[in-house]
């Protein structure tokens, strides 16, 4: 009898594990507290509008690393303890490089003086060979291709040279060791 209702209580929690991974963990981004946290932070790089403004503009870009919904929100952090510049925040959770570069117009409109570059994470996560963390990059940020570091050095070198044809911005960016190889010239 006891044989039987380990067997029983196996199946089930196979059952239910099965269930959880596969309706739950698949498909939690689309879950309106997790989509929530992808809302632009304040003084994002699409809605500021900088009208008469002497001030030097520090744009900076990047993921949720940036953004500061999830994470310590250092963008802000700046503005409060530096009025001399406007510090405008383009991190956007979860974003890889190649979504980075889909915004890019917002980012060189506001002729910045200064760019801020902390990119990479999700395209190193999402450049794992495992098929559901690939599929869920592809997904959630409309990827037209599955992540992985060659096209992440592409999508970089794309980003910087379009930043350096279109202002006058100093860069400073810092991309994680190990992510990028050594051919890369930005």
């Amino acid at each position: 009898m006891n044989i039987l209702f380990l067997i029983i209580y196996f199946s089930i929690f196979l059952v239910v594990t099965y269930f959880f991974r596969n309706s739950i963990i698949q498909n939690i981004y689309k879950l309106p507290i997790i989509r929530k946290s992808w809302q632009l932070p304040e003084m994002n790089a699409h809605s500021v509008n900088l009208i008469n403004n002497d001030k030097p503009v520090v744009v900076c870009c990047g993921d949720s690393i940036t953004h500061g919904h999830i994470g310590y929100d250092w963008v802000s952090s700046l503005r409060r303890r530096d009025g001399s510049k406007i510090y405008i925040n383009a991190g956007i959770n979860a974003d890889l490089t190649w979504n980075l570069n889909q915004r890019i117009n917002d980012i060189i409109k506001h002729n910045p003086d200064y760019i801020t570059i902390l990119i990479g994470t999700n395209d190193a996560i999402g450049s794992q060979p495992v098929k559901l963390i690939q599929d869920y990059y592809i997904q959630t940020k409309n990827l037209p291709q599955a992540p992985s570091i060659e096209w992440f050095e592409e999508q970089i070198e794309i980003f910087v040279k379009k930043i350096k044809k279109n202002t006058t911005a100093k860069i400073a960016i810092q991309l994680f060791h190990g992510l990028v190889s050594k051919r890369m010239h930005l």
